[in-house]
């Protein structure tokens, strides 16, 4: 794959990591495919049928991915020398997707269930529920290849890598999906032409996971036969030298070969201490990993950390979990929304790229800047919703609020992962899961809300069906079928009170609050040496 790239301004930039980090961004894509329909299509697919109650029921679907900590040190320490650490995991779980979208897509089974959700909300939940759990496993493996396939200049680069990726396949599985599989975008944009207009889109979800399926099993083949696991001793830069070292060798060397030499004595040194690393990681067994998991749980500055991440990120779902299904209910078009994401994607992956420069030096302090400024889009998003208008001009207002709500949360994400991947690094013996461990909480904070706002909503919404001949019918829960009824009726759906509003406004205060403590605790955990957080071999 490099050789594509030998003479590119790329090349030069990173060196021989250059093919490392295109893997890289594929497999985090691969990721965010399945991702992508759990988190984003799905409860949209579902909100026709289905309360908020029992979308925060699939919600749960996130959870596995939230705790994955919990299988990691299998990961770790169960797999198959010959064939590679990381792609004996893998290898097999894009396989096990792959097939398993093509089970569903026979006999347009995942169709008929979406359809049926008001009864099959558990078997749903269930099924995306075990995407979840593999594409949580593959991340393990991802993550701590990571660490081991990026050179030291460039291993900072891991959570660009991963923000690029899983934004890719996110962006395919959600605006993508969603647009090509609405008859009104297809007829309008791709089949005017032949004058045919059809009641639905081009693609369904059927036809969309059998395209993935057969795309996952023949990239299982080529990484399993064309991608070599071992150790890279290459540089990131072209010529093969160590930046650091290079500058200051020719600074007091004046003999190349005197300098090469250093070079190469400086390379053999690094990856023999990285090979005995990765020896002494994979020689643990998993109680040994999880006797380590506990002694980094007992730093005092991950107990700090983790408890910052559990308690702060529960501000930001209302939007997450809520504000799309709001503006579906007061009548914008799921693919206009969706279609917003074309608009971001491209501003995602330049906000990586971005946000990559900004955190090298101080990643927490802009973590919690941008968590302040998180906090305020949550409000004036709420407003969004308050003076909701049809119209292009109010929804070029609403892709700014979500474009700046897209940029603040890149921030947090490549923040939290830079800082990460900094104090990971000193732990190589045990730097996989001390990785995914660190994440696991981070994604914890975001996870263990949704069904709990969700419920929330619902208990605080009151809303009646009026009928014109005095009637009036309480209702719990406004589903589409509900709707429907009351309109055969002749009567009006009529809110009085809404739960978003009321939930939203709590969840402002309580991130203002919190912002404070972030403030106080989390910015100066970032000036602490690194080595503090170091677990030492055989501790």
């Amino acid at each position: 794959m490099i050789k594509i790239f030998k003479h590119t301004s790329l090349y030069k930039r990173f060196g021989d990591d250059l093919g490392n980090i295109i893997w890289l961004i594929i497999l985090y894509l691969f990721q965010g495919i399945p991702l992508g329909l759990t988190f984003g299509t799905i409860p949209f697919l579902l909100h026709k049928h289905s309360t908020y109650t029992q979308i925060g029921i699939f919600s749960l679907t996130g959870f596995p991915y939230s705790l994955k900590i919990l299988w990691s040190p299998f990961v770790d320490s169960y797999y198959f020398k010959s064939f590679g650490r990381r792609k004996s995991w893998i290898v097999p779980i894009q396989l096990l997707a792959g097939s398993m979208f093509l089970v569903l897509a026979n006999g347009n089974i995942i169709d008929d269930l979406i359809e049926h959700s008001e009864t099959e909300i558990i078997k749903i939940t269930l099924l995306f529920g075990s995407f979840v759990v593999m594409m949580a496993t593959q991340d393990i493996a991802v993550d701590g290849w990571a660490l081991t396939i990026l050179s030291k200049a460039n291993v900072h680069l891991a959570s660009t890598c991963q923000n690029i990726g899983l934004s890719t396949g996110f962006f395919l599985s959600y605006t993508v999906y969603l647009a090509l599989s609405s008859a009104e975008f297809s007829n309008k944009y791709i089949r005017p032409s032949s004058h045919y207009n059809a009641d639905v889109g081009i693609i369904t979800l059927s036809s969309y996971l059998y395209f993935w399926g057969l795309i996952y099993i023949v990239f299982s083949i080529i990484l399993a036969t064309m991608k070599n696991e071992e150790r890279t001793n290459q540089s990131s830069t072209p010529n093969g030298g160590s930046p650091k070292l290079n500058s200051s060798t020719n600074k007091k060397l004046d003999d190349p070969q005197q300098q090469q030499q250093l070079i190469n004595n400086n390379e053999s040194m690094n990856l023999q201490q990285q090979e005995d690393d990765e020896m002494e990681e994979t020689d643990l067994k998993p109680i040994q990993i999880y006797q380590y998991l506990w002694k980094i749980i007992s730093l005092p500055h991950i107990r700090t950390l983790s408890m910052m991440f559990l308690l702060s990120k529960v501000v930001f779902q209302s939007n997450e979990s809520a504000l799309s299904l709001r503006l579906l209910e007061l009548g914008m078009k799921k693919e206009d929304l969706a279609s917003f994401s074309i608009f971001q994607f491209p501003c995602t992956i330049l906000f990586s790229i971005v946000a990559g420069k900004l955190i090298r030096d101080n990643p927490l302090t802009i973590w919690t800047k941008a968590y302040f400024f998180g906090v305020v889009f949550v409000f004036l998003n709420m407003l969004s919703v308050v003076f909701f208008q049809k119209g292009w001009f109010f929804y070029f207002i609403l892709l700014l609020l979500s474009t700046c709500s897209s940029f603040m949360s890149t921030l947090m994400s490549v923040g939290q992962g830079g800082f990460f991947l900094k104090i990971s690094e000193k732990n190589h013996h045990i730097g996989g899961t001390y990785l995914t461990f660190l994440n696991t909480i981070a994604n914890l904070g975001g996870t263990w809300p949704k069904f709990l706002i969700l419920t929330l909503i619902d208990k605080f919404t009151s809303t009646q069906c009026v009928i014109p001949n005095g009637v009036i019918v309480e209702l719990i829960g406004t589903t589409d079928e509900i709707k429907s009824l009351c309109n055969d009726e002749g009567g009006e759906i009529v809110t009085t009170r809404d739960g978003y509003f009321t939930v939203t406004i709590i969840l402002v205060v309580y991130g203002l609050i919190m912002h404070r403590i972030l403030t106080k605790k989390m910015i100066p955990i970032e000036k602490i040496k690194p080595s503090s957080f170091a677990i030492a071999k055989g501790e």
